[in-house]
């Protein structure tokens, strides 16, 4: 009986570790797509700064992001890629 509840628990305390580490990696992966988003808008933004061209873009790295800047009345910028903006 005690062979079987020391069992049971290492059980418990491993599972509770690959379920914790599942979800470290999954908001890893969404900071990763954060900054990848950041650094996409950051060079469009430049390029368009110093070069003009389309306000309209479409980029793709690991993802699609469909990039928007507009001058008037000020400069702004947008990026999307799925459900993130």
């Amino acid at each position: 009986m005690e062979a079987l509840l020391s069992f049971f628990l290492i059980i418990t305390i491993i599972l509770s570790f690959l379920n914790t580490q599942r979800i470290l990696i999954r908001k890893w992966k969404d900071q990763m797509h954060i900054i990848e988003m950041n650094r996409m808008l950051y060079e469009e933004t430049r390029d368009y700064r110093f070069y003009k061209g389309e306000t309209n873009r479409e980029k793709t790295l690991s993802r699609k992001y469909q990039i928007s800047l507009t001058d008037q009345p000020h400069q702004a910028a947008q990026i999307i890629s799925g459900k993130n903006q």
